[in-house]
């Protein structure tokens, strides 16, 4: 099993993996008033998968314009 990375850790690195979260349903506003006054809290979106987005790693091209590397 690949570990997850969330984060770019290294230069170079190739990919790293978004969160995906479920939100529940847009409360109305009297329930998100009845949650408040009752002092709970809201709705907490979940989290379902990741997704792996790469990464295209650019350099400056010294003309002010940016290329692959």
């Amino acid at each position: 099993m690949i570990a997850l990375k969330t984060t770019v850790e290294k230069d170079g690195q190739p990919f790293v993996d978004k969160p995906i979260y479920a939100r529940p349903k847009q409360e109305s506003a009297i329930e998100s008033g009845v949650r408040e006054a009752f002092k709970r809290r809201g709705p907490i979106p979940i989290l379902i998968a990741h997704e792996r987005v790469l990464l295209q790693w650019m350099k400056s091209d010294g003309k002010g314009s940016l290329v692959p590397r």
